[in-house]
């Protein structure tokens, strides 16, 4: 989605009481408070002090309070903005939905708004299967999904194209017409699942990813507010009230820093000589663990086998590069030397020869990239070598920013 122009207000006193981290494209996290923001900077007092304005085009995160799992029963309301909600209460009123929030608030959504509504959905099982039965698309048809319980069985799902209808006053049955047969009413606590058929609909500009104290992800136009509390609008227009330490995170990095895990590659390369085709990897390593180089762990990265090349198409909107590049621990035993090359517009800007037997295996690159518009990470086997046996290379935390 693009980068936020939308007009965002929001104005904090310093006596609202708690503390924050400000993350900007250039230099160390700030701890501190959040004074205001506006469309254009943000205001922060540094603990210590000082109080610095910062333009907001060089915002990244700020962090307000700490954020923990939503616990306990609750379901899943998808909003066609692709906001995610926890709800521990879900009833059907009319035309909207009516939900209680893992956080605590009540608010009524117009049904026209929600994509889904999956119930049970903090149960792992059950996410991970609906996930794999019904991807998020768009569908040419409403689906009623109705899971079968029968411990201690997986759960089956059985799913109806169809259409949703009307709902009776009382909110406890549904009209539902399957493609193959007449209109019938379903009982509501007998539905495990409601995929609504959506079109595209013209949304406004993000001005931010929003993650609250409670678990749930918001997509925002605008965020207004003052010490006694915060106003969230949802690109989909849905309107949410917050305490300041309700709120865990304003994520306003999209489109100024891009994490290469995030990206799909334009292109792909992978030919082993004397080694088995061993597919790339995001976020972990070719043993499908945990990144870590120099016993340093990474959440995001890419991991290559010799002979790899992953091409990104970039534009030339970005203008630097930046990674920690070497052999993951965990398979540093037994490797061998290995060639990591960095090029932009078919010019190489990095090369790098990474030895297992290195004391400091874990290499910063730091690299411009103005107007770079197609850059390529190269994984190979040196000169001269003719196998890509126990060659392989991890780009820890790989990431493009403006």
């Amino acid at each position: 989605m693009p980068v936020r122009r939308a007009v965002v207000a929001l104005l904090f006193a310093c006596s609202a009481g708690f503390g924050a981290e400000l993350r900007l494209l250039k230099g160390e996290p700030l701890a501190g408070d959040l004074v205001k923001v506006n469309a254009e900077t943000l205001v922060f007092k540094k603990t210590g002090g000082e109080e610095i304005t910062v333009p907001l085009d060089q915002v990244l995160t700020l962090t307000l309070a700490p954020g923990k799992p939503a616990t306990g029963n609750y379901s899943d309301v998808e909003l066609t903005d692709g906001t995610v909600l926890h709800c521990t209460k879900v009833a059907f009123k009319g035309a909207n939905l009516k939900v209680s929030l893992s956080g605590g608030q009540e608010i009524e959504l117009p049904l026209n708004l929600v994509v889904s509504v999956i119930n049970e959905a903090n149960k792992q099982e059950i996410q991970e299967e609906w996930q794999k039965r019904f991807p998020r698309k768009k569908r040419p048809t409403d689906l009623l999904v109705i899971r079968d319980v029968k411990p201690p069985a997986p759960p089956v799902y059985n799913s109806i194209e169809g259409t949703f209808g009307n709902i009776d006053e009382a909110g406890e049955k549904i009209d539902f017409t399957p493609l193959s047969s007449d209109k019938r009413q379903v009982a509501i606590d007998r539905i495990h699942g409601f995929i609504f058929q959506r079109d595209d609909q013209k949304m406004p500009l993000i001005a931010c990813k929003i993650h609250d104290a409670a678990g749930n992800t918001l997509f925002a136009s605008a965020v207004e507010g003052g010490p006694d509390g915060l106003k969230v609008t949802t690109l989909a227009g849905v309107k949410l009230d917050y305490k300041p330490d309700s709120l865990s995170k304003l994520d306003y990095s999209k489109g100024k820093l891009e994490f290469l895990f995030d990206l799909t590659p334009s292109n792909v390369v992978e030919q082993m000589e004397l080694a088995k085709h061993e597919p790339y990897r995001k976020d972990l390593n070719l043993e499908n663990h945990k990144i870590r180089i120099g016993n340093i762990e990474s959440n995001k990265g890419l991991s290559l086998h010799s002979h790899t090349e992953l091409e990104y198409d970039l534009k030339g909107e970005y203008l630097e590069f930046r990674a920690a590049v070497g052999i993951d621990d965990e398979l540093v035993a037994g490797s061998d030397f290995v060639v990591v090359k960095i090029v932009g517009n078919d010019k190489v800007l990095e090369t790098l020869t990474l030895d297992p037997k290195d004391k400091d295996r874990r290499k910063n690159v730091a690299l411009n990239i103005k107007d770079v518009q197609k850059l390529r990470l190269i994984v190979t086997r040196p000169a001269g070598e003719f196998h890509d046996l126990g060659r392989f290379a991890t780009f820890a935390d790989a990431r493009v920013s403006k």
